[in-house]
C-alpha cells in the first residue's frame, strides 16, 4: 500500500484526520509518517504547533500503523485505540512529523486477533520539528477485535 492509499482508506473512515489536515507522507517497513500542516488555526497561544494537535498526529500515525498492518483483512478486525501516553519535551515549530513503528510484529499481532478474537498493538511514535528537533514522544496500545 502506497502512502497515498494509506491516506485515502483512512481519511474515507476518520473525517477528522481530512478536517485538521494529515498527511501521511511515508510507509517504510511496518513504521509510518505522518505529517501536521503548519498553519494559523492549529497554533496555540504562542504561535506554535497546538499540543492536542501534535498528540492528534502522533494518533493519527499510530492508527495508520495498525490499518497498514492490517491490509486487506481491514473488515475482519476493528481496532480501536485502548491506551495512550505522551511526554512533550520541546514547542513543535513548523510542519510536524510523527514517526510511528509497532512494538512488536504486527502480523503476529494480527494472527492472534484472527485466532483468538482480540489482541493489543503496542505503537511507538516520536514527533519532530520542522528543523528536526523531538517535540514529543508517544506510546499507544491498539485493542484489535475480530469481527
Amino acid at each position: 500500500m502506497t502512502p497515498d492509499e494509506l491516506g485515502a482508506a483512512m481519511a474515507a473512515t476518520v473525517p477528522f484526520m481530512a478536517t485538521v489536515g494529515y498527511q501521511i507522507v511515508a510507509i517504510e517497513g511496518d513504521g509510518v509518517t505522518v505529517t501536521l500542516p503548519n498553519h494559523y488555526g492549529l497554533h496555540n497561544h504562542i504561535g506554535t504547533a497546538h499540543a492536542a494537535a501534535v498528540f492528534g498526529a502522533a494518533e493519527t500515525a499510530s492508527g495508520a500503523v495498525a490499518l497498514h498492518a492490517l491490509g486487506d483483512r481491514v473488515g475482519l478486525i476493528v481496532p480501536m485505540l485502548k491506551n495512550a501516553e505522551i511526554k512533550y519535551k520541546a514547542v513543535a515549530v513548523g510542519v510536524v512529523s510523527a514517526v510511528a513503528v509497532p512494538r512488536q510484529d504486527p502480523s503476529q499481532v494480527i494472527d492472534a486477533c484472527l485466532a483468538e478474537g482480540r489482541s493489543l498493538l503496542d505503537v511507538d511514535c516520536t514527533l519532530y520539528s520542522e528543523d528536526g528537533t523531538v517535540n514529543a514522544e508517544s506510546a499507544f496500545t491498539w485493542y484489535l477485535k475480530k469481527q
